[in-house]
């Protein structure tokens, strides 16, 4: 293994290697060679940010995919006060591929409402999410708890104010929400053979049995999850392996097993100019899906190993219902818990959220939409306004997050300030001139988290688990 931590060509298992020759003939040693290269970095700018707020990292745009840059440096800018405020997600840019390929044939229309079904540690989500708008609605699933719980932190620190987080699995949203949701992206788990290169120890999890044994786990999530997409519907499906088991032979079973499933072609120019045509199978034409290879393209964009389909569903598998008049779990305020929270965004903003709150496990929230599913199945719906306390609300991190821009009491700092590394620290810092009461801390206007102002001293609300005792907060030195 090299120093980087990355797999070299020469650590690839010979099973794996073989077949990856019979796949790619004479560019099998293009695939070697890319193979061997260093890997590629990219991100995604949150678009409630833009670009500009990252103006001082070494970014290169990726044409024709929207707020996807190429980052060209080692630095580790998950710990920049930035990465922190949501300003951008890190994600390889291959697996960025599928869901921009869906947005550019028009299956993801602005306002639908969108199914991640295995959604972290987030990235797609975040791509859905941002496709979707703010007429949307995204259900981001994680069956995973420990996964759930980091897929929630990325929603919530990004500030997604459309999306809510469910620990459920597939078979729930068959069974409970049939012919519910306009798209269904299922980026199934695989045998992870795309991502050798940048995750050495998947090359140690890998066997020659490990191919069939996902096919099989992969088939079972469809099935389960596909009666919940409804007629006129779009499946995105993907994987970050190179085996025909679980990419081209799953989609000619898709086909065989649901009629009503139609592939549709990839036509943009810059999706086909990064890939390369999937492989020929009964029923799937060649070119009729897609792959990318660390050498597609001629390696111009260089990414990790991925496969995706684009479906079209022409009839329902499922039998559309209507959604009932509340979500799982959901109970109206009281009268006088409404007044509090009324009276705490009064006070707080300088505008209200058009969400109206309800209860959601005891708290405060802001839910993006009426979710037909038992309460246990739901993790975190929309947006949590707080608690309320001793008469008063206490607000969470997941709404300074989301509304930080519309606070009253605003305390901006520069990336490099300071004060704002004390914050994410956890300490106390000054608030001259603030009046008393909630404010949020920004970080070149992205909100990073909130604190309590009295007598122009500003209390840390940054959660506690969140916190670290070294942020950096200089740019990269090759910026």
């Amino acid at each position: 293994m090299e120093k980087n931590g990355t797999a070299t060509s020469g650590e690839l298992p010979e099973a794996f290697l073989a077949r990856m020759r019979a796949i790619l003939g004479d560019n099998y040693a293009a695939f070697l060679a890319a193979s061997d290269a260093p890997p590629v970095r990219g991100l995604r700018v949150n678009p409630a940010v833009g670009a500009g707020a990252l103006a001082g990292l070494p970014l290169r745009a990726i044409p024709g995919i929207g707020g996807a840059y190429f980052l060209d440096t080692d630095e580790r800018v998950g710990r920049l006060p930035l990465h922190h405020a949501g300003a951008f997600y890190l994600q390889e840019p291959a697996a960025m591929l599928p869901v921009a390929s869906a947005e550019a044939e028009g299956l993801i229309p602005r306002g639908c409402r969108a199914l991640d079904l295995c959604a972290a540690p987030g990235g797609k989500t975040f791509q859905i999410a941002t496709a979707v708008g703010e007429d949307g609605f995204l259900v981001s699933n994680e069956i995973v708890p420990s996964r759930c719980a980091v897929l929630a932190g990325n929603v919530e620190r990004l500030g997604l104010t459309r999306v809510t987080v469910t620990n459920a699995d597939p078979r729930a949203f068959g069974e409970y929400l049939p012919g519910f949701f306009d798209l269904l992206v299922v980026d199934a788990p695989c045998s992870g053979e795309g991502m050798f290169r940048k995750t050495p120890e998947a090359v140690g999890e890998w066997t020659p049995a490990s191919p069939a044994s996902c096919a099989q786990r992969q088939r079972a999530i469809l099935g389960s999850a596909l009666p919940c997409l409804k007629a006129g519907g779009a499946l995105v499906y993907s994987t970050c392996t190179y085996s025909p088991e679980e990419n081209e032979e799953t989609v000619a079973w898709l086909l065989d097993e649901y009629p009503a499933l139609e592939l549709v072609p990839v036509t943009d120019p810059t999706i086909l100019s990064y890939t390369d045509p999937g492989l020929s199978r009964e029923g799937v034409p060649e070119g009729a899906t897609r792959r990318h290879y660390p050498h597609s393209g001629g390696g111009l964009f260089g990414g990790e190993g991925q496969f995706f389909a684009l479906f079209r569903l022409t009839a329902p598998i499922g039998e559309e219902r209507k959604p009932p008049k509340k979500s799982g779990g959901e109970d109206r305020l009281s009268q006088n818990d409404g007044r509090l929270v009324e009276a705490f965004f009064d006070a707080a903003l300088t505008r209200r959220p058009v969400t109206e709150p309800t209860l959601f496990k005891g708290k405060v929230t802001l839910p993006p939409a009426f979710l037909p599913l038992p309460e246990k199945l739901i993790y975190a719906n929309g947006v949590t306004v707080g608690e309320i306390r001793s008469g008063r609300i206490v607000p969470h991190h997941a709404f300074f997050s989301a509304y930080g821009r519309d606070f009253v009491r605003i305390l901006d700092f520069a990336a490099d300030d300071p004060t704002l590394a004390a914050y994410l620290h956890g300490d106390v810092i000054p608030a001259p001139d603030l009046s008393d009461g909630w404010g949020t801390v920004l970080c070149e206007g992205v909100p990073v988290g909130g604190v309590h102002i009295t007598g122009a001293v500003a209390k840390n609300h940054y959660p506690k688990g969140l916190r670290t005792a070294r942020i950096c907060t200089h740019r990269p030195e090759n910026e």
